[in-house]
């Protein structure tokens, strides 16, 4: 699935999973690289708990519901050069 975030998208085909904490209004994808390089996380984070709540169930239910896309149209930030180096380096 692509998640669109201020019109950047994520391929969250490339992470294992997506959790959750509300506390620091953060979402973050979990991804494992091949071999013995550990877990990478790129967090997403938002700019209050309620839009962290929102993205994460609309996530969830769009994965669920096996949607092509979802697109966030609130407030987010994450570090694109950490995911276009999860992107390029799983392609390799």
């Amino acid at each position: 699935m692509l998640v669109i975030i201020d019109k950047y998208p994520l391929d969250t085909s490339l992470f294992r999973g997506c959790c959750i904490n509300e506390r620091l209004n953060l979402v973050y994808f979990i991804h494992r690289p091949k071999g013995f390089e550990g877990e990478l996380q790129l967090p997403v984070l938002f700019e209050n708990a309620c839009d962290t709540r929102l993205f994460f169930t609309e996530y969830c239910n769009a994965l669920y519901d096996n949607e092509p896309i979802y697109e966030f149209f609130g407030e987010a930030w994450f570090s694109l050069e950490l995911y276009i180096r999860i992107r390029n380096n799983t392609r390799q």
